[in-house]
This record gives C-alpha cells, sequence and structure tokens, in this order.
C-alpha cells in the first residue's frame, strides 16, 4: 500500500498544524486531524539540540536473545510449524 502524507497549504489559523492529507495509490484523499498534544510533542522533540533520531537497541541486539531461546512449535488442525531461530523453520 502507498501513501503519500502532507500538510494542506490552504489550511491557515490555529489547525494549521493539526491537520495532514493522506492520499492513496489510487488517489483518494483523507484528512487526519491530529491531537494538538501530539503535534506540541512531536516538534518538541525536534527541536531538542541533543536528538539524533532513533537512539534505542539494534534490530540484530534485540534478536540476540532468540538464539538461545527454545524453538517456537505451533500446532493448528493437522500441521504443527516449529521455528528455531538461526536454524529452521519445519512444519
Amino acid at each position: 500500500c502507498q501513501i503519500a502524507c502532507y500538510f494542506p497549504s490552504n489550511v491557515t489559523g490555529k489547525y494549521k498544524n493539526e491537520i495532514m492529507l493522506l492520499s492513496s495509490k489510487y488517489k483518494q484523499i483523507y484528512e487526519c486531524r491530529l491531537p494538538a498534544q501530539a503535534v506540541r510533542f512531536h516538534q518538541d522533540r525536534a527541536s531538542e539540540p541533543h536528538s539524533q533520531g532513533y537512539t534505542r537497541p539494534s534490530i540484530p541486539d534485540l534478536l540476540k536473545p532468540m538464539h538461545t531461546a527454545p524453538c517456537l512449535v505451533k500446532t493448528k488442525d493437522w500441521w504443527t510449524y516449529e521455528f528455531c531461530y538461526g536454524q529452521h523453520i519445519r512444519q
């Protein structure tokens, strides 16, 4: 699904930063009204000098515990599925 996001240029006044237009790949346009508090929070975070984007653990770091974790097993009707991270997937 492709979605384009933009702030409309024809909106002025107190709602200027609270409205975002979204258009689908089929050119359907949707108007989203963002809560003022969320907009302020986003703007405040972006203006912080020490803010440099994502600072949490990387995806490989988050997945490391799965190397030693037991395999995941799911039984559904007649089938059993087994997922062992970094090893195999079986049906």
